[in-house]
């Protein structure tokens, strides 16, 4: 992927999403993951997927029962679509994007040599007050078995992403000589129906350097 694709899918990015807008859009347009409470990464998938002229194959490839979120056909490679933010909900520099399954991955490198991930990044603007959870809750109109577990345990809630402000695009390339720059994430952790989440790789922005970048 090149520069001058980044720019192509920075032009229909725009310049910053609301949460609640970009919620009741993809409620609107019936994509199935609206109610997801991390709702920019997902956003950001139903953009390219919206927008696509074949250059994607959407959803991707999967391996060890994990999809990828897009398979780029040129250069035959699967693909993470990612949102990042820049600061986390303290402002603190967030220099870790979480990727996609540690076991996928090996397999997606085994077979095709490389993976991509695609990585909208933003000043994210959060929950302060806990109303967009509430007004998102809401929305959802059901609670899932984990969100009542939690509720039940005391169990504190991730602070929700009100608004992004797109900063800039960026594309990495992993494969055999990186790979062993990547990091962990979510062990012994479960997911909303209560089944623990699988080893997740954690890219550093620190560590490992874009192949290309496009700021918006």
């Amino acid at each position: 992927m090149t520069k001058s694709d980044l720019e192509l899918i920075g032009s229909y990015l725009g310049k910053s999403w609301d949460g609640k807008s970009s919620i009741l859009r993809m409620q609107y347009d019936n994509y199935n993951q609206w109610k997801q409470m991390e709702w920019a990464g997902f956003y950001f998938q139903y953009i390219v997927q919206k927008n696509n002229d074949n250059t994607f194959i959407i959803p991707g490839k999967s391996f060890n029962n994990t999809e990828f979120d897009a398979h780029w056909v040129e250069s035959d490679m699967p693909l993470d679509v990612k949102h990042h933010s820049n600061f986390d909900s303290k402002g603190k520099p967030n220099k870790r994007i979480i990727l996609n399954d540690v076991e996928a991955i090996n397999s997606a490198i085994d077979v095709f040599g490389r993976f991509g991930a695609l990585v909208v990044c933003g000043d994210s603007s959060y929950d302060d007050s806990g109303e967009f959870k509430i007004w998102h809750d809401t929305l959802k109109d059901r609670k899932s078995k984990y969100v009542l577990e939690g509720e039940a345990i005391n169990r504190k809630s991730r602070m929700r992403k009100v608004l992004t402000k797109l900063t800039h695009l960026d594309f990495y390339i992993i494969d055999n000589s990186n790979v062993n720059l990547l990091g962990g994430f979510q062990e012994g952790m479960k997911n909303s129906n209560g089944d623990s989440r699988k080893l997740k790789y954690t890219l550093n922005i620190s560590s490992i350097q874009p192949h290309c970048t496009h700021i918006l």
